[in-house]
């Protein structure tokens, strides 16, 4: 008779700590992403600011991210604080390929030509970190805040050398689904941080 109260009550421990140990695992990731959603990069380096890519609209426009991303890249590059810009990105479903319309608008603001990079390959954020040169060792990773806190882990996890987060203006204001990007990736960073 004794037993199965024991039994029940370490089923209920046991649940419990699931439970906690859940709480500080989402809190962890809410935190994470906050706290890199206000990383600015405000000295210098030797290397390139890596430019992570996002959608291209229809006539080969840049979504209000990509442009955002690539505005803030080329503010860093103007500032002296990076050497050299890289511009990593997909195929767009309706105009050029993510690289080149991001190049194009380098170019439109002074960028010199020969002080862009492209990645064709950065068809997502993992691709893009295993895609960096070789020959180089420093960083600062130009996105979107909400983005930030997932790009750090997987440079971490990837051991980049030296890198920094930077987050991008908003030109246009705020997207309408930014609250939605925020939760995927505090999702995305769990997943990560364990190897799904």
């Amino acid at each position: 008779m004794e037993k199965k109260p024991r039994f029940k009550l370490r089923w209920w421990r046991v649940l419990w700590g699931v439970f906690l140990v859940s709480v500080l695992l989402i809190g962890w990731s809410v935190g994470q992403v906050f706290t890199k959603a206000d990383s600015r990069f405000t000295t210098q380096i030797e290397g390139c600011g890596v430019v992570f890519g996002a959608a291209v609209w229809r006539g080969s426009q840049p979504s209000w991210a990509l442009d955002d991303r690539v505005q803030s890249g080329i503010e860093l590059y103007k500032n002296g604080q990076v050497k050299c810009l890289i511009f990593s990105g997909g195929e767009s479903t309706y105009g050029d390929h993510e690289a080149d319309v991001m190049r194009q608008i380098a170019l439109q603001n002074g960028v010199p030509d020969e002080d862009i990079a492209l990645d064709y390959n950065g068809i997502n954020t993992l691709a893009t970190v295993l895609n960096l040169p070789a020959d180089q060792d420093q960083f600062v990773f130009v996105s979107n805040d909400f983005h930030l806190a997932r790009i750090g882990l997987m440079a971490w996890k990837e051991k980049v050398g030296e890198y920094h987060l930077h987050a991008a203006d908003y030109q246009q204001g705020r997207y309408l689904k930014n609250d939605q990007y925020f939760l995927r990736e505090m999702v995305g960073y769990l997943l990560i941080l364990f190897g799904l």
